[in-house]
């Protein structure tokens, strides 16, 4: 760990009080020299770094920024496989773990990025990505035994992760618009992209990118004209360290999903038995099931009502003619009715099958 690391993790492990140059050197196990180059080296990283003549130094109460050091001081994460990294910026982060992952990289390797320059949505669309106003994070995962198909189970488990984290940081709550995007006060906060590799010997999944992008702020120069209407962001007002408590939470909420959903060892995959499944926790925030919308998809435009999302994290609808189908993940993009449209019809069986 580089001194830099070592005085950044002091600060954020003491950020309400001041620490001397003595401190903070007895602290990160530098010489007393070494200080004054790490606050410089952090004040141009864009650390807000307060400094008082006989008080010492400390990071500005208001300041979020998103760090390795600062995630972990809220979580314990000594039984999980999370290796966190944060960079300025990068391309897109899903991209850069699937070179490490290419590269025999092992699971559990996190990636943050405070700004991406070409990040990516579902189906090949860009991800305004603008510096430190978001959460741009990308999950490597080596799950056993699990299908191409079964893929969208991470997902889903991101989802109610993702959902649950931002309620737990924020009071307020947080919806699911099946499969990937988490919706707030009636717009889009979060995107979920998870892009998979097989292994061709086993039909098997090699690997599992996890991608999510997180508008915690709005931008500084507001969204662009096409996302006004469809987007926002989790908070208005900055500060509290919202980006740090927001991932330390969902890293600790998804890893309980997923070691029990997708256990690899011993250790993995023992249920505590204290709350509901993940599917049951994400049928309860989808807030499509019940509704009337329209599937856009490579054949046209289908209405349908939405029953339900299945155990395998299919959605569950039915047609005008009354056929259920249960879609996966991926194959279809959901567009609900406009609020002063009238539904083409509410479904026409009780239960599907």
């Amino acid at each position: 760990m580089s001194t830099k690391d070592k005085v950044l993790e002091a600060l954020e492990r003491h950020r309400d009080v001041f620490l001397s140059g003595e401190q903070l050197a007895a602290l990160s196990d530098v010489s007393r020299a070494s200080i004054w180059k790490a606050m410089n080296a952090l004040r141009e990283a864009g650390y807000p770094i307060e400094a008082v003549s006989r008080k010492g130094y400390r990071l500005m109460p208001a300041s979020d920024i998103v760090s390795a050091q600062g995630i972990e001081k809220y979580a314990a994460f000594q039984k999980t496989p999370w290796q966190i990294h944060v960079t300025p910026s990068a391309p897109s982060t899903n991209d850069a773990l699937r070179e490490a992952a290419q590269q025999g990289a092992p699971e559990g390797l996190v990636l943050i990025a405070r700004e991406q320059t070409a990040g990516r949505g579902r189906r090949g669309r860009s991800f305004h990505s603008p510096a430190d106003t978001g959460i741009y994070m990308s999950l490597l995962l080596r799950p056993q035994h699990i299908t191409p198909q079964q893929a969208t189970r991470v997902t889903t488990m991101a989802a109610v992760a993702l959902s649950e984290s931002i309620e737990e940081t924020t009071g307020e709550p947080a919806a699911i618009k099946w499969v990937n995007d988490i919706f707030m006060h009636g717009k889009k906060v979060a995107g979920i992209l998870t892009e998979c590799a097989l292994d061709l010997e086993t039909g098997l999944l090699d690997y599992v990118i996890l991608g999510l992008g997180i508008n915690v702020y709005p931008p500084r120069d507001g969204f662009p004209p096409d996302l006004v209407s469809i987007a926002t962001s989790i908070s208005t007002q900055r500060g509290d360290d919202l980006k740090n408590r927001l991932v330390a939470a969902f890293l600790q909420h998804f890893y309980e999903d997923y070691a029990e959903a997708c256990p690899c060892d011993s250790e993995r995959g023992k249920s505590s038995g204290t709350r509901p499944s993940y599917v049951d926790r994400y049928r309860a925030r989808c807030f499509i099931i019940g509704e009337t919308v329209d599937l856009v998809g490579a054949e046209g435009i289908k209405t349908v009502f939405v029953h339900d999302v299945d155990d395998d994290c299919r959605l569950v609808v039915e047609d005008e003619d009354g056929q259920i189908q249960h879609l996966l993940g991926g194959e279809i993009h959901i567009r609900m009715l406009s609020s002063d449209a009238e539904p083409v019809f509410r479904g026409r069986v009780n239960k599907a099958e």
